[in-house]
């Protein structure tokens, strides 16, 4: 398929971005995040946040800790940190959770997930400018986010939409 049969696709379906609602759980969240990544995903805060045991290999328990991730961020009272969802019909087709800084006026885009089928659709693109326009309204004024060394097709997409590389993670075995 072509790029412009591909975006169009998202233009025939009505796609709806909103915050998190009380109807999708965290376990349903968990499931799409574990269903649409692979480790190319993988960044240096999946290994420090216990995700993934490597650059290259997820934790046996991902999905579980996932759940337990968005469970603390569904139940707190903060607004400082996020799950926005993109909806097509009933259907999570995307995911991406914030967390904001108000006082000193950035955000992380901590995660970011589309679903597979939906990928090179214009569904994340939609979604990235809802959570940009959201945040802005917030007072946010820069954006922040990492991906994975091998996560190419990601790195394009950031790029394409006027991000750039600021800095750069380095490991070390010991």
């Amino acid at each position: 398929m072509s790029g412009n049969s591909l975006n169009s696709l998202s233009d025939r379906h009505e796609i709806r971005c909103s915050w998190h609602a009380l109807d999708e759980s965290a376990d349903e969240l968990a499931q799409f995040f574990f269903m649409n990544v692979d480790p190319s995903y993988i960044s240096h805060s999946e290994m420090w946040e216990g995700r993934a045991t490597g650059p290259n290999e997820w934790a046996v328990d991902l999905n579980n800790r996932i759940s337990q991730e968005y469970t603390e961020i569904i139940s707190s009272s903060s607004r400082s940190k996020r799950i926005g969802i993109a909806k097509e019909g009933c259907n999570t087709i995307g995911l991406v959770v914030v967390c904001m800084n108000e006082a000193a006026k950035y955000c992380v885009l901590e995660d970011m997930v589309i679903a597979r089928l939906w990928r090179n659709s214009g569904v994340g693109e939609r979604l990235l400018e809802w959570v940009v326009a959201e945040v802005r309204s917030c007072n946010i004024q820069s954006m922040f986010l990492e991906s994975g060394i091998g996560n190419t097709a990601a790195h394009r997409f950031f790029q394409k939409h006027g991000f750039e590389r600021c800095s750069i993670v380095m490991s070390r075995t010991l």
